[in-house]
């Protein structure tokens, strides 16, 4: 019950991103930032393309995460860990990689060489937190 609704919450979040991106590409300038500092300075820019890049991030993501949960559930050789510890990581990954994505199109938007940070540092210790606790509850 744990892993399939885990698994249904993982992909949610990947289609949210997707849809969310999707519909705002046209509104994002023809320079985006590609990285940003702890700080919240952009380190470095792009074209708007580039935008893509964190929702393929977190595709690919997810995509290790199915073969890593189908190797642990089968028994496979070489791999080890939990099927609900890694149904549990996975959300919590691919959300971190959603709100980064909403921070780039929001820096984007802006055009400011610094953002605020602060609700993606709240964002990042509340899922760890969450998961964390999870994890020791299972």
């Amino acid at each position: 019950m744990l892993v399939a609704f885990c698994a249904a919450l993982a992909a949610a979040i990947v289609v949210i991103t997707w849809v969310q991106t999707s519909a705002e590409y046209r509104t994002v300038p023809n320079r985006v930032p590609l990285s940003l500092g702890f700080d919240g300075v952009v380190n470095s820019y792009g074209p708007r393309g580039a935008i893509w890049l964190l929702p393929a991030v977190q595709l690919f993501s997810a995509a290790i995460f199915i073969f890593s949960g189908y190797a642990i559930a089968v028994g496979a050789p070489g791999a080890h860990g939990s099927l609900p510890g890694l149904a549990v990581f996975a959300p919590w990954i691919l959300a971190l990689l959603w709100r980064a994505q909403r921070l780039i199109i929001s820096a984007a938007r802006s055009a400011a060489s610094r953002v605020q940070m602060g609700g993606f540092w709240l964002f990042f210790v509340a899922m760890l937190a969450a998961g964390t606790l999870a994890i020791f509850l299972l």
